[in-house]
């Protein structure tokens, strides 16, 4: 009983040991109503709208003129700097550089594709009767932002607790992660047939630049420890060349054709298979618009 009374004390005297170094040092130095401080950041990365929405036929993989595609992303880290110089207590010039780390979510957008797998259709039980299979094997989405703006603080407690704005515009610099996405029917008919349909859908890894734009506001404490939220906006336009491979097996018996006698009914399956262009996408590829837009929520210090 003894240590559990005395261990929240203790916990508290520290912070507030913290604290009043904290304060100490930012009194010893002056507050900081100009000059320059640079802010080290880290936090978690958010995806927002497509960024994070899953596919859920095949057309959403394969990408089109005019359609904006399924991100998938789930969320992740962001790691930055920021440097803030400051002209008047309340008005400064911000500039940051930042990268963001999303995973992308390979289970559930396989089992959100297994589910609509006939053009949005939603199969259900019907999925399991006709052994539908499905997989996902996706990197994750890398990008970085390089921004500048203004920022204005707000005295809440002079050098004690500032809120702020901040509005930053510049280049943003995206990495479309390779993609395979399987598809597979496996129809057991007894005493006739076990017939085995798989498609691939694959695309290559595609990077692009564009405009990017961040909103945000904070808390500053002590002039020292930056809290802040960002919305982070870009729209890159990126070259992919996605190929759609077909197999097909188990298909016994044949066919009848006038002036050929008969034709195995598995060697038309391979015909029909063989006839989907192995490219998805015309030969040079498509290009297609990719919004991508993150919510960070970051933690600093600024030095």
């Amino acid at each position: 009983m003894l240590t559990t009374t005395k261990l929240p004390s203790r916990l508290l005297m520290m912070a507030l040991a913290f604290i009043t170094f904290t304060a100490h040092l930012t009194a010893q130095e002056g507050s900081w109503t100009s000059g320059n401080r640079l802010i080290v950041q880290g936090g978690i990365a958010a995806p927002v709208a497509n960024f994070g929405a899953l596919p859920a036929t095949i057309q959403d993989l394969i990408p089109a003129d005019g359609k904006t595609p399924q991100g998938a992303a789930i969320m992740g880290f962001t790691l930055g700097v920021t440097d803030v110089f400051r002209f008047t207590p309340n008005l400064a010039l911000s500039v940051s550089l930042d990268a963001n780390y999303n995973s992308f979510n390979n289970e559930e957008a396989a089992r959100q594709l297994k589910s609509g797998v006939l053009g949005g259709v939603n199969l259900g039980p019907l999925s399991s009767l006709l052994g539908v299979t499905s997989s996902y094997n996706t990197q994750a989405y890398i990008n970085g932002t390089l921004t500048g703006g203004i920022r204005y603080d707000l005295p809440v407690l002079a050098g004690l607790l500032n809120v702020y704005a901040n509005a930053q515009a510049g280049l943003f610099y995206g990495v479309a992660p390779q993609s395979d996405a399987k598809l597979g029917l496996n129809i057991a008919i007894p005493f006739i047939a076990n017939i085995k349909a798989d498609a691939t859908i694959s695309r290559p890894q595609a990077a692009a630049t564009a405009f990017a734009y961040k909103l945000g506001v904070g808390v500053l404490i002590l002039d020292r420890i930056n809290i802040g939220v960002n919305y982070v906006a870009a729209a890159p336009s990126y070259i992919a060349q996605t190929t759609l491979n077909t197999q097909v097996s188990g298909i016994q018996g044949t066919v009848p054709v006038p002036g050929l006698g008969t034709i195995s009914a598995q060697t038309i399956a391979n015909t029909i298979a063989g006839a989907i262009p192995s490219i998805a996408t015309s030969p040079g590829g498509t290009r297609y618009d990719f919004p991508t837009n993150v919510l960070q929520v970051t933690i600093g210090y600024a030095f």
